[in-house]
């Protein structure tokens, strides 16, 4: 795999991820609590909605983050000997952290809108 077609799959996978994380957490999060805290009778739907796009958010981190493994293996030896190439390290971290941080989200809403 030469640079040009990793910087074509790079686009193609990561754009998307971070396309959808940072509205997660940006803008989904709160606005769950705000609808939550203005009117109680949604309290159990938005629960319901914070599990499932969790659940999306975290499988398709989780599938980008494998998808990165998978790019580092496949790597020619001169790109994963260049200062770019050796960046690809920590994926099992990688996910551990953004695990925890995409599962707090519903647990926060649960305190918020249940507790």
């Amino acid at each position: 795999m030469d640079n040009k077609e990793l910087m074509g799959w790079m686009s193609l996978r990561t754009w998307h991820i971070f396309a959808f994380l940072v509205p997660f957490f940006a803008l989904f999060a709160p606005l769950v609590i705000y609808v939550g805290s203005v009117n109680s009778d949604f309290d159990v739907p938005l629960m319901i909605m914070s599990v499932a796009f969790s659940i999306m958010t975290l499988m398709m981190t989780l599938s980008g983050i494998m998808d990165m493994k998978v790019l580092a293996q496949e790597m020619t030896p001169e790109m994963a000997e260049s200062k770019w190439g050796q960046t690809f390290k920590g994926f099992g971290v990688f996910a551990v952290v953004f695990a925890v941080l995409i599962l707090s989200v519903p647990v926060a809403h649960w305190i918020a809108l249940m507790g």
